[in-house]
């Protein structure tokens, strides 16, 4: 019989030891014996804990919703054995928690996964039925060689992300919370104006779309790069002239991809980023700038070719655009994250930002902004 440790951090049990573990997340779960065959149980588990325990209220903090109102999320170790991490309840029961939601119909689909959650994290140890239904099984799609993480995967009736691990605890944790991120997307995001995200091959042809955008990711490496606000209204009033420049010239459909990318997948990478900075214990606002400008830095070429061969131009190129405009949003101190939950695109925000939070600090022509 599978034996299973379930440990609930109201405080430790007497003889379980400390791993710095965050008071906000109730309950992880561990399929011991799994863990232990594989040799991995111990020393892999503690740093995974404590990475997390420095990830979860910055990425908290970051966002704040993302993670209270997931389901959580599996970690896949050796062989498929599995390790779950539950958020925080966000109320004294699962029927306070629905009701304090004044929100569209989409969110009432949640109250099965509140109140499964609910149902696990109040206990003293995980149900018969939940040991059952989720860990028996070991998350087999994970071992071996098969995919690296599943965004769907039934973990006894609550549907949460399983990530498998496969190198150091905070680019697991970075990946997972970036993946577990899409998720929240799809369940809150608002999805008026989403657009099929296939673009026509004939655009790797068209070397004028092909150098702006290039030339684009070189301002935006500058405006990362500004170290007072001057300079930052500056270098990004050019890169977003330049931006709309290139943009008035292509397929509507072609602009509505970029902004739909940039605004799920850069912001899923700023998660990621947030996350494996504070596992690492580094500067949140310093790791994700560099990062980026990293990202932005890196020739299109040495990215993977993807399932498409528009998908280096037309998607990894997105992510770093779109993370970038997040950055620079916050050095700017606007408040984006439930502007672009709502269907607001980066770009958008950002020239918003720099018509407002930048007057003072840029030129003008005549009664207005340089535009």
């Amino acid at each position: 019989m599978t034996v299973w440790l379930a440990l609930f951090f109201i405080g430790w049990p007497a003889g379980v030891g400390s791993y710095g573990w965050s008071p906000h997340s109730r309950l992880f779960a561990i399929n011991k014996e799994g863990w232990a065959a594989a040799g991995d149980s111990v020393s892999r588990i503690s740093q995974l804990l404590s990475a997390f325990s420095r990830a979860e209220p910055e990425v908290m903090r970051f966002w704040p919703g993302f993670w209270e109102r997931t389901c959580g999320l599996v970690i896949a170790g050796p062989d498929g054995a599995a390790l779950l991490i539950l958020p925080p309840p966000r109320s004294n029961s699962p029927e306070s928690d629905i009701r304090d939601r004044n929100t569209p119909a989409r969110f009432t689909a949640r109250s099965t996964c509140l109140r499964s959650s609910w149902e696990v994290a109040k206990g003293l140890s995980v149900s018969a039925e939940l040991r059952n239904r989720v860990f028996e099984s070991r998350v087999p799609a994970l071992a071996g060689d098969g995919p690296t993480y599943l965004l769907d995967f039934d973990a006894g009736g609550v549907v949460v992300p399983a990530i498998r691990l496969q190198s150091n605890p905070p680019d697991v944790l970075g990946f997972a919370l970036h993946e577990a991120f899409h998720k929240y997307q799809r369940e809150y995001f608002d999805t008026v104006g989403q657009v099929s995200e296939v673009v026509p091959t004939s655009i790797l042809q068209d070397s004028v779309f092909v150098a702006r955008a290039e030339r684009e990711r070189t301002l935006l490496q500058r405006v990362l790069l500004a170290e007072t606000t001057t300079d930052l209204c500056r270098r990004s009033n050019v890169y977003l002239r330049a931006r709309r420049s290139r943009l008035a010239n292509v397929d509507p459909h072609v602009a509505a991809v970029e902004r739909q990318i940039e605004r799920l997948e850069g912001s899923a990478e700023l998660v990621g980023l947030v996350a494996f900075a504070a596992a690492s214990n580094l500067s949140v606002d310093s790791t994700a700038t560099d990062s980026t400008r990293s990202h932005l830095s890196r020739p299109l070429e040495q990215f993977s070719a993807g399932m498409d061969p528009t998908w280096r131009l037309m998607r990894w190129r997105l992510y770093g655009t779109g993370a970038a405009m997040g950055v620079i949003l916050t050095r700017l101190n606007v408040a984006w994250q439930a502007q672009l939950e709502s269907g607001v695109p980066f770009d958008v925000m950002l020239t918003s930002a720099v018509g407002s939070s930048c007057r003072g600090h840029l030129p003008r022509h005549g009664n207005g902004l340089v535009n």
